[in-house]
């Protein structure tokens, strides 16, 4: 009896796709041409906390429905076009000084950067609960002696500088400006081969000198249990090395350069708790995937992943094979396991952002069979489980942070400087709460 239900229910389905597929609207409210290749089963009465496994999903090929130049209806837009931070002369550019600070330039050199005021452009930014910050550049001669951070508030649109740092004695220009746990971080470097790692209170402006360290650094991530640092030493030697997030004590060092890499494993969130993800490469081979939430249990045939999103209702795994890129959408509402081509997406950024995937690429793409050639950023919101793909926005540059349940995408543009050549200023914020 369930084969026979099994099988008018699959009938069915055909049934509407087919007349999907003659459909010219092209709103993204509906899934396009769907390929069932297997059938689910007649599921009987909903559990409460349900355990599910492949046989409960009828799969489904779903080819990506690509919509040029629109926003969906999730997505919010400010625009950051007119911001302007101002411009001011860098004290390093004063009479008295000016000559020590450029001795090495040519005397026609000089005279382009003799008391010229600079224009502050974008040196670093950070975003953390519904407000951007942006660490502004004013010295073009040495980049180490006028700076500020600017708070945006993306709900009222205010702009304020939070903190400025401007004498001979300054030494950066907040690199690295970036937030975690709350705080904004930074780096400055020192004389002699010395750094240190300092703190930004995101409300007063205040700064405060977390670490010191008997090298330079390259490169800083700050993550929620642990610094990471790419430190060069005057002596030519380079290492990674973690701190503690408290104590800033060292917890380990590894000898050679290479990117500052998290710390901890990834945590997958459902509906903010954490879930249980097992599965995947384990270091000698590949096995399934099982993943439990609060919500449910889903023991899935796929053993490869490299992102996974999690929502109450639905369960997205990118996965890697057969030298392509893969999403499968497992759908708890319709009992579908939706598999789409997912290529175009894999080398860029993905977050989980309302009911969908924001997603942004700073490389050449060929999706839907065009070539954006160059440096071209291209940002994308995707609805896996109806197979569409919004291409809503290009841009020089972007950013993207994730603060509790919103997501942020800051697009940047090139400006041209003539000492500087490319300088950056903000575009547009994207956004989902």
């Amino acid at each position: 009896m369930k084969r026979i239900a099994a099988l008018i229910s699959a009938a069915a389905l055909l049934t509407a796709l087919c007349a999907c597929e003659d459909d010219t609207d092209v709103s993204g409210d509906e899934r396009p041409e769907d390929d069932v290749t297997v059938s689910a089963q007649e599921a009987p009465t909903e559990p409460a906390f349900p355990e599910l496994t492949e046989d409960d999903f009828a799969k489904i090929s779903v080819k990506s429905n690509i919509i040029p130049d629109k926003m969906p209806d999730a997505v919010k837009c400010i625009d950051l076009s007119t911001l302007s931070f101002g411009e001011r002369v860098s004290p390093c550019k004063e009479p008295e000084v000016f000559d020590k600070y450029a001795e090495y330039f040519d005397d026609e050199t000089k005279e382009l950067y003799r008391g010229k005021p600079m224009s502050g452009y974008i040196w670093d930014e950070a975003m953390l609960d519904g407000k951007v910050y942006f660490a502004v550049n004013y010295d073009d001669l040495c980049l180490l002696h006028d700076s500020s951070v600017y708070c945006f508030d993306v709900h009222s649109g205010e702009v304020k500088e939070l903190v400025a740092q401007r004498g001979l004695e300054c030494s950066g220009c907040f690199n690295g400006l970036t937030a975690s746990g709350g705080k904004l971080w930074y780096n400055e470097m020192l004389p002699d081969w010395h750094s240190r790692v300092c703190t930004l209170d995101p409300e007063t402006g205040e700064t405060s000198v977390f670490l010191e360290i008997n090298a330079s650094i390259v490169y800083m991530n700050v993550y929620d249990d642990c610094i990471v640092l790419d430190e060069y030493t005057e002596d030519y030697s380079s290492a990674t090395v973690t701190y503690d997030i408290s104590t800033g004590a060292e917890l380990s060092r590894e000898e050679g350069a290479g990117a500052a890499a998290p710390g901890e494993d990834p945590v997958y969130l459902c509906d903010g708790q954490p879930a249980e993800v097992t599965g995947g490469f384990d270091g000698t081979g590949y096995q399934p995937i099982t993943i439990k939430t609060q919500y449910y249990t889903l023991s899935s045939e796929l053993d490869n992943f490299s992102s996974l999103f999690l929502w109450k209702d639905k369960v997205c795994i990118i996965s890697d094979n057969d030298f392509a890129h893969w999403i499968y959408t497992y759908d708890l509402n319709s009992r579908e396991r939706l598999m789409m081509d997912f290529s175009g997406f894999k080398t860029g950024i993905i977050v989980q952002a309302g009911d969908g995937l924001m997603c942004g690429t700073n490389t050449v793409t060929n999706l839907s069979g065009e070539w954006l050639a160059g440096d071209t950023s291209v940002l994308y919101y995707v609805r896996p489980e109806i197979g569409t793909v919004y291409r809503y926005a290009t841009c020089d540059h972007f950013d993207q942070s994730v603060s509790g349940s919103s997501c942020y995408f800051l697009t940047m543009r090139n400006v041209d400087d003539d000492m500087l050549g490319n300088a950056l200023m903000p575009d547009k914020l994207y956004y989902v709460e």
